[in-house]
């Protein structure tokens, strides 16, 4: 993702490299974006992609790829956030509830 000149790193280490992000940055501040696990990276993609949102969100399984592509473009349309999940935990109940 790269936002004003900044590349972030959607997910931790394991997902994204320190070595790969320097390479795409390409010298380019860089920042990531992650959680303890995919469900909590994805809270913490759509906090930092929508500040404030308190509309419609899109919900997919984290644990079936076809699942989380299926989605891919409505979010983008619709400018809504899509939260994974394996099964709603406690993090999108206090998500929920911020909003």
């Amino acid at each position: 993702m790269k936002v004003s000149g900044k590349v972030i790193a959607l997910g931790g280490p394991g997902a994204v490299s320190a070595e790969v992000l320097a390479e795409i940055a390409q010298g380019a501040d860089t920042d990531r974006l992650q959680g303890e696990n995919r469900y909590a990276t994805s809270l913490a993609i759509a906090n930092y992609a929508f500040p404030g949102h308190k509309g419609n969100f899109y919900v997919a399984r984290g644990d079936v790829l076809a699942d989380s592509v299926s989605r891919g473009s409505a979010p983008g349309r619709s400018h809504h956030p899509v939260l994974h999940h394996a099964e709603p935990g406690n993090e999108y109940r206090r998500w929920l509830r911020a909003k």
